[in-house]
Parts: structure tokens; C-alpha cells; sequence
């Protein structure tokens, strides 16, 4: 799909299975300049340190927690390290959100030093299907004899696309791009997941309000403030703020089968279940377990719909 991630496969389907490849395929949605004026004061005590929104003057302390995310030995080892070139500006878009208003970065601070960051990055519906038309569906296109439409795929119902996918796949194009790259690909895995990415984008537009947003997840704690219970109190108040800004639905679109913490945190505030699939990578994506990229390793996706009723959430804010 671009040089960080080659490809995605399904293990298994349903008609309930979700996926989140529009976040792999551009940039996010920009939040409504009206939203930000509480965020900018926005400030509350969890365990004893301050959580509040990034701003220009945190950029000087970022280093370390960005480097920790892919860096530190306690962490899952094939999370991706940011970019050497790329993060001086990874740290001036992160300390300038509020001014860009492309993601929220929320940092919890002992004392002047930032030890946690969780980053909202919000998509409105018009993005999402824009993403799926004008990027998915024709990187999908070299797959199949003739052009997919987004429209006319989401009329039909999941058998009835399988059908019509199984029907104008173009095989030896498929296997020319597996075998250009080293993937051992599997067409009905790969047919799975582009149904699924479908069923998305079909869920989506049935659950989300005009005017609102939904947001994919990041997050880091250095790992000498673990075990002490503050990520999940960062994410259960960034779920509250979160619906403030109009962002009705989280998920975290990629978390590697083997990354238990990760999983963890989601499942114990509520996340769903969305679908079990491979992630192919490029070089770009450089880990410790894999310096030189060019990996496969299995994933699964989380999502949560978020109410004010919901009582994962901190309604004292």
C-alpha cells in the first residue's frame, strides 16, 4: 500500500469484522477551529502529575518520550521507531496541534518533564470515503479487471462482493506484486480484508453523526511510571474530552497479536474486538526486533463507540 506497509490479509471474516486501512492511505481530517478553545485550557491531575494538551513550549522535552516509544526494552519490540530524519517535525507538529488542529496530543507531566503522551488523530466521514475512493480502491484497482467503485461495492451485501471481486480478480497481477516484494499472499485472505475494509467504511457511515469525528489512538508511558494505573486513567479522560470534540468513536487501527499490554489496556476499558490480520512491511519500517524492516506479523484492531452514559469515562471533567 506504500513503503511502510506492503499489505494486509485477513485470517478470518464475518459480517461484523471491521478495519481501519483509510489510516494507512492519507492524511487526517482537520478539527473545526471552534473545538479548540476548551482544549487550550483543558488540565486535570491523574496520580499525582498534570495531563493537559501539548503546546509550542513543551517541544524541547519531547525526545525521550518519543524515542521510548520504539526504543525502550519493555515495550513490544516491533513497534516502529520514528523516523531519525522525520523527528524534529514529529516534535513541532505534536507541540503545535492546537494551532494545525490535524490530532490531539494529550502529555501527562512530572513537573516540567513529559512522561505519557495520547494522541487523538480525528477522520469526519467526507475523509474516510474520500480516503477509500481516491486511495484504497485504486491501489486496490491493479488487482482486478476493472475499476472498484466504493458506492456500488457498499449496495451489495458481503456475498454478493465476494462474488463480484472472486469474478474480475486478475490473478497473475496479484501474485507479480506478492512475488515483487517476498509476500507469501493468499487470495482469499486478501479478499477477506479488502471486504472487511468495506464493511468499515459501511459501519461507519451508519454510525456516525454528520459534523462529528471519529479518532485513532496513540499512546507511551516511559516505563519507570508503569503498572501504576495512570494509562488507563489518561484514556479513560481523553475518551471524556474527546466526546466534547465532537470525536464519538476511537479505535487503534494496527496493535500486534503479541503486544498483551496494548491489548490489555483497550479490552479492560471496553474496546471491541474488530479483525484478526496480517500487516506486511516495507524497509521504512524499522524495529528493534527488525532494523532493516521487511516483516509479516499478525494484528488486531479495537474500536469503542463513545456515550456520555458510558461509565468507562470521567464525568466530573
Amino acid at each position: 500500500m506504500n513503503e511502510r506497509i506492503r499489505w494486509f490479509e485477513a485470517q478470518a471474516t464475518s459480517s461484523e469484522e471491521v478495519y481501519f486501512p483509510f489510516t494507512q492511505a492519507g492524511l487526517c481530517s482537520q478539527l473545526s477551529t471552534e473545538l479548540i478553545p476548551p482544549l487550550k485550557t483543558f488540565e486535570k491531575t491523574i496520580g499525582g502529575f498534570i495531563l493537559r494538551i501539548a503546546q509550542p513550549t513543551d517541544a524541547p522535552y519531547l525526545e525521550p518520550l518519543l524515542r521510548s516509544y520504539g526504543e525502550a526494552l519493555e515495550n513490544y519490540g516491533d513497534l516502529e521507531f520514528f523516523n531519525e530524519e522525520k523527528l524534529p517535525v514529529v516534535i513541532t507538529n505534536i507541540s503545535n496541534c492546537l494551532q494545525h488542529r490535524y490530532f490531539i496530543t494529550f502529555l501527562l507531566f512530572d513537573g516540567t518533564i513529559p512522561i505519557a503522551f495520547f494522541q487523538i488523530d480525528p477522520y469526519d466521514m467526507l475523509r474516510v470515503k474520500t480516503l477509500c475512493s481516491e486511495k484504497l480502491l485504486p491501489f486496490w484497482d491493479q488487482f482486478f479487471r476493472e475499476p472498484l467503485q466504493r458506492r456500488k461495492l457498499l449496495s451489495l451485501s458481503s456475498n454478493e462482493r465476494l462474488e463480484f471481486l472472486r469474478t474480475r480478480l486478475q490473478r497473475d497481477a496479484l501474485e507479480d506484486y506478492c512475488r515483487t516484494y517476498g509476500i507469501h499472499g493468499s487470495v482469499d485472505n486478501f479478499l477477506r480484508f479488502l471486504i472487511g475494509s468495506l464493511q468499515t467504511v459501511q459501519t461507519l457511515q451508519q454510525t456516525v453523526p454528520d459534523g462529528s469525528y471519529i479518532g485513532n489512538i496513540s499512546y507511551n508511558l516511559l516505563p519507570r511510571y508503569r503498572r501504576k494505573g495512570l494509562m488507563t486513567q489518561i484514556l479513560r479522560t481523553a475518551e471524556n474530552v474527546a466526546l466534547r470534540a465532537n470525536i464519538v468513536f476511537l479505535f487503534s487501527d494496527r496493535i500486534a497479536d503479541g503486544n498483551k499490554s496494548s491489548v490489555n489496556l483497550l479490552r479492560r476499558d471496553g474496546f471491541k474486538l474488530g479483525g484478526s490480520f496480517t500487516a506486511t512491511y516495507g524497509e521504512v519500517y524499522k524495529t528493534r526486533r527488525h532494523p532493516n524492516g521487511n516483516f509479516s506479523e499478525p494484528c488486531v484492531c479495537y474500536y469503542k463507540t463513545l456515550t456520555l452514559g458510558d461509565t468507562s469515562t470521567d464525568a466530573s471533567l
